[in-house]
């Protein structure tokens, strides 16, 4: 099923939505992934903006949750469960430029959209890449505890793939998907 260009980075509840690091100090490039099944959507963002979509996820949240709009609102967490590396292969898609977030009622899902640098007016046309994620609570919790594990300047790397350690290793691309063990 061919999607349309306004579809092609359209998420409704991802299996997976997330904000990642590749690259040694001084040289990090900064994602934002969603994965829906085998499909998945690579956004380069500057880490300012990844702390700043965090910060703002939170605040919404927390005012929802004040206004006692939402039952079981998740609590802020002070770290992520899902510490696992970036989804592969990891291909930019597009850079963000402007990014947007809005609380959606009806279906209790928060809309975060990310458009292409340079481009907010041409995406509702096509003519640019947006990514539209319509996610849960929790994953908006999830995303923003994540986001300010990685955005920490003293994240360490794997020396042998660049991708963020946790105090269990990770599974090192570079070792063809067996868990390499390194000490943080």
């Amino acid at each position: 099923m061919e999607l349309s260009a306004l579809d092609r980075h359209r998420y409704e509840n991802p299996d997976r939505f997330v904000a990642g690091l590749v690259g040694e100090r001084g040289h990090r490039v900064y994602y934002l992934q969603a994965r829906k099944g085998n499909r998945v959507t690579n956004v380069v963002c500057q880490p300012q903006q990844l702390a700043s979509l965090s910060d703002h996820i939170d605040a919404v949240l927390d005012k929802l949750d004040e206004y006692g709009l939402i039952e079981g609102m998740p609590v802020l967490q002070k770290s992520p469960k899902d510490d696992r590396p970036l989804d592969v292969p990891l291909e930019a898609d597009f850079i963000a430029g402007t990014m947007a977030i809005s609380w959606q009622p009806d279906n209790q899902y928060l809309h975060v959209e990310l458009f292409e640098y340079g481009h907010f007016d041409d995406a509702n046309h096509g003519a640019a890449c947006v990514l539209r994620a319509f996610i849960t609570l929790r994953q908006a919790r999830e995303f923003a505890a994540r986001v300010r594990k990685i955005v920490d300047l003293n994240t360490q790397v794997c020396p042998f793939c660049g991708q963020p350690l946790t105090a269990r290793g990770h599974v090192c691309p570079s070792a063809n998907g067996f868990r390499r063990m390194t000490e943080i």
